[in-house]
């Protein structure tokens, strides 16, 4: 309050003519309200007149009151149609007119406070305690709608709530018979109603002064405005410069100088109505690949500049007419104008220009990067409909193009389009499998190279969802790897394969349990640990487990976490295997930097099986026996591959020819009915192969 008190005495000081107004609006709200007040007195009257006559009170008294009241009413009533008919407007009026009706006003007030404090004093000491209660609540009701109907008169409003209020307080006091309560009530709600009142005529005096104030600027930006239109012709010219200045800082990249999102989509409206309805766009989504490193390795400066040469190169190798944007990031678009036949040839034709300018390493600080992309392409009209839509479309081909090797191009296709929503599905969907119970495991036997017995079980995830069915590892995981979700799932995976394992009877014995581990997983702190918990809740010995985990280690930039954690689980007995070996990075060279107990080769050389596949196969199984590691083949399906791959020297073998993926632990009849096939001529076959595998 006290702020908006300082900025109110402010604003006089500034506009005198502003307090003037204010003043005369105060005078013409108090009259606006006045009515109010003197039918509230008057209803008042009554009903308190109306509760002495039916009480010992004198009605002669009474009656000279209540005539009193009557008079004072008409007169004030006359007044306010005097005001009304002589139209006066005190926010216009001279100030001897404002004074003059001011004197008026506050006569009536006085008058009608006078008339209740005196009925107050008259029934002091002859009314009940119940009239002289009635009479205080009806004058605290009137005091009370005082603090919002007088709020345009501070001085008068606070005059007329103390005459109102303070001598019947007061009255009770020092009566025969003194009401100290009611006094004292009577009192204190005389402060709540002062205060009030005082609020209410700061609120109301401010936004009069707001209101006049703002009349008077906006008079003097009338008056300015007249001014500003002489000028109007010079700055006319300057807005235009400005706003074309403005566009193209909304339009541009300020990196690169392209055209932003905002820009290309510009562009395509300015153009499609110059383009004849045969003419199509070659929309390429151009994704840098890693260049994340290069920010991460080198530093944003360093990331700033490879992206100003690439746009810079873009921008010098395609075709003038070419829109040019940069998408965000380290994303670039071209849309590139042909006949609809040509479209998509001329795409290509770009795309390899650009791959083969990129192929030059970049020198920078005296690094030289090998820039790559990643590409996708979609063909769509001339119009910033068809464009956005085909600007998405190739969007989810690069998306495409990543996922399967990068520096690669894919071509839109409504199924990628149907892939991708999928995608999105299952990786919502994914988010409540597991607190669905929607998870389960089974185990396929690992069988060693001589029949003799089953060595392990790899445990394999199985996900029934009720609205998609049975998903497929090779789609979910992938998925769960980039949402994160692998996280939990991995561990559920681990702690329930550890129970079963447990549970079947298998602690402590020969027999090994496989669990796939992500990469995600190696990265959780304190994994080691987590997992010689498990252990030792289920009573298993750490040489009883195998974890695997694929080719992608060579390969991440976090080596050295993930070196410090598989020797951490190396050490405490635990065993490591390269799974899908040979079908990711070219890792052979590299064996040697983990501790690595065993490779398992891919299962898609074993089902070929050609000659270059034998090959592959045979070089694995020759330096894995120089850094003694073992070696197991997976997906062996036919007896065939079996001999082979016992006459390859591997140490063991994994597939359905031994053993389909079931909820249970196979009890190995499937693996002796192969041992028979395979040393028939023996006098027992079924003494290669123990009841159990052990």
């Amino acid at each position: 309050m006290n702020s908006w008190s300082d900025e109110s005495d402010q604003l006089s000081q500034t506009r005198p003519d502003v307090e003037e107004h204010v003043e005369g609006g105060l005078l013409q709200l108090a009259y606006r309200n006045n009515i109010a007040n003197i039918a509230v007195n008057m209803v008042a009257g009554l009903g308190i007149s109306i509760l002495l006559y039916a009480s010992s009170f004198d009605r002669q008294i009474l009656f000279l009151w209540l005539t009193a009241l009557l008079l004072l009413t008409l007169t004030r009533i006359a007044l306010q149609f005097r005001v009304r008919s002589l139209h006066l407007n005190f926010i216009l009026a001279d100030k001897r007119t404002v004074n003059r009706w001011y004197s008026v006003y506050a006569m009536g007030l006085a008058c009608a406070a006078l008339l209740w404090g005196g009925l107050a004093l008259l029934i002091r000491d002859t009314a009940s305690a119940e009239i002289q209660f009635s009479l205080l609540i009806v004058i605290s009701a009137l005091a009370a709608g005082a603090a919002g109907i007088l709020a345009p008169q501070l001085l008068i409003g606070r005059m007329y709530i103390i005459l109102m209020l303070l001598q019947g307080s007061v009255s009770l006091l020092v009566s025969v018979h003194p009401k100290y309560v009611l006094g004292c009530l009577g009192l204190i709600f005389l402060i709540v109603m002062l205060v009030a009142h005082s609020n209410n005529h700061r609120l109301l005096r401010r936004s009069l002064e707001l209101r006049f104030d703002n009349q008077q600027l906006v008079e003097d930006l009338e008056k300015q405005q007249k001014a500003l239109e002489q000028l109007n012709s010079s700055l006319e010219d300057r807005v235009k410069k400005r706003t074309r200045q403005l566009r193209y800082l909304a339009e541009h990249d300020a990196l690169t100088r392209l055209l932003n999102r905002m820009g290309i989509l510009h562009w395509v409206e300015e153009r499609e109505r110059h383009l004849s309805a045969d003419i199509r766009y070659a929309v390429l989504f151009l994704d840098l690949d890693r260049f994340k490193q290069i920010n991460d390795g080198l530093g944003h400066s360093v990331g700033d500049y490879v992206l100003s040469e690439t746009a810079a190169t873009f921008q010098r190798l395609l075709p003038k007419q070419c829109g040019l944007c940069r998408w965000g990031g380290d994303e670039f678009i071209a849309l590139i104008a042909a006949p609809a036949s040509l479209a998509a040839q001329t795409g290509e034709q770009a795309l390899e220009t650009l791959r083969s300018a990129l192929a030059e390493p970049l020198e920078v600080s005296g690094n030289k990067l090998h820039i790559a992309f990643s590409a996708g392409v979609a063909i769509s009209a001339c119009d910033s409909v068809s464009v956005s839509e085909a600007i998405r479309a190739a969007d989810l081909a690069s998306g495409d193009a990543k996922r399967h090797g990068r520096g690669t191009t894919r071509y839109f296709t409504h199924h990628l389009s149907q892939e991708q929503e999928r995608r999105l599905f299952l990786a919502q969907t994914l988010k409540n499998a597991l607190n669905n119970s929607e998870f389960s495991l089974v185990f396929q036997p690992i069988v060693a190279a001589d029949l003799q017995k089953i060595e392990s079980w790899e445990t394999l995830l199985r996900w029934d969802n009720p609205i998609l069915g049975r998903v497929s590892p090779d789609e979910f995981i992938p998925i769960a790897e980039d949402t994160g979700d692998i996280i939990p799932i991995g561990q559920w995976v681990l702690s329930t394969a550890l129970s079963e394992f447990a549970g079947a009877g298998f602690a402590g014995s020969k027999s090994r349990l496989a669990i796939n581990l992500s990469l995600r997983q190696l990265m959780v702190p304190d994994l080691p640990r987590i997992i010689n918990r498990m252990l030792a809740k289920h009573h298993i010995p750490p040489r009883q487990l195998i974890l695997e985990v694929t080719e992608s280690i060579f390969e991440r930039r976090e080596r050295s976490v993930i070196h410090a954690t598989l020797n951490e689980l190396s050490n405490r007995g635990i065993q490591l295997h390269i799974d899908d070996f040979g079908a990711g990075y070219s890792s052979l060279s590299r064996l040697h930097e983990m501790p690595i107990r065993a490779l398992k080769i891919d299962k898609s050389f074993v089902q070929s099986m050609d000659e270059r596949a034998r090959a592959i196969i045979e070089g694995s199984v020759l330096i894995a026996r120089r850094f003694h590691i073992e070696v197991t083949a997976e997906g062996v399906e036919t007896m065939d591959q079996c001999l082979a791959l016992q006459a390859i020297g591997v140490d063991s073998m994994q597939g359905y020819l031994f053993g389909k993926p079931e909820p249970g632990f196979s009890d190995g009849q499937q693996l002796k009915d192969v041992c028979r096939q395979v040393y028939g001529s023996a006098e027992n076959p079924e003494s290669a192969v123990s009841s159990r595998g052990f």
